[in-house]
């Protein structure tokens, strides 16, 4: 007789009992979210979902594991007044997670596919997110000045776009890769036209194809 599988509710409990409590995710709000999102909808993988690892959404891109969002989202220290812009935010899993939390969330991604699944999934979990689809580099002037920014995939730099629609004293966290390699967990916070960093926890992760480092060339 085959065993039967453990049920995504039992592995969406597990997670949050296993990976977020323990690893200092302590925000009750925030636990709740995670044991309550149905994180198999947003995976290419259902099987994978609740895995402490990242998971694929589309050929060449990742979700963050659940303990990296979880940790970012709540370094970000968020208030039901704040508005939120969640960059390269794939299938839409990081920006439902955050629209319960912010009085307004804006998911950019320039993936149509991808778009199209998240917009679903928004609806599915009856959220007001809205989505924009454009080059995530562009930011996304139109409901700027944001309280919080969310870069929902690795990144090599900060593009001078997503700091100037950042509001004074605003937070953006995401994963930053560094010219060593090393992709670090990091929060920034805007103080007049600089970013103060704090650098959260090491992690692991792939950039995102639109986040290169750019070229500098000499002549």
């Amino acid at each position: 007789m085959s065993t039967p599988s453990i049920s995504y509710a039992t592995q969406r409990a597990n997670m949050v009992d296993g990976q977020l409590r323990p690893n200092k995710v302590n925000q009750q709000p925030i636990l709740a979210r995670f044991a309550s999102l149905p994180r198999e909808n947003f995976v290419a993988t259902p099987a994978a979902a609740y895995l402490d690892q990242p998971a694929a959404i589309a050929p060449g891109r990742e979700t963050y594991s659940p303990l990296v969002t979880a940790r970012l989202v709540q370094a970000l220290n968020l208030k039901l007044t704040d508005t939120c812009l969640v960059i390269a935010s794939g299938s839409g899993y990081s920006a439902s997670v955050l629209a319960p939390l912010c009085k307004l969330v804006v998911a950019l991604e320039d993936d149509a596919d991808l778009a199209k699944q998240a917009e679903a999934n928004y609806a599915r979990e009856n959220l007001a997110v809205q989505q924009v689809l454009d080059n995530p580099i562009h930011g996304y002037t139109a409901a700027a000045p944001y309280n919080v920014i969310f870069i929902d995939a690795p990144f090599a730099e900060l593009h001078g776009t997503w700091v100037s629609q950042l509001a004074e004293g605003g937070r953006l966290a995401g994963v930053r890769i560094g010219t060593d390699g090393l992709p670090e967990a990091t929060l920034f916070t805007k103080h007049g036209n600089s970013l103060v960093a704090e650098v959260l926890f090491e992690t692991k992760g792939t950039v995102h194809p639109a986040f290169q480092v750019t070229e500098k060339f000499v002549f």
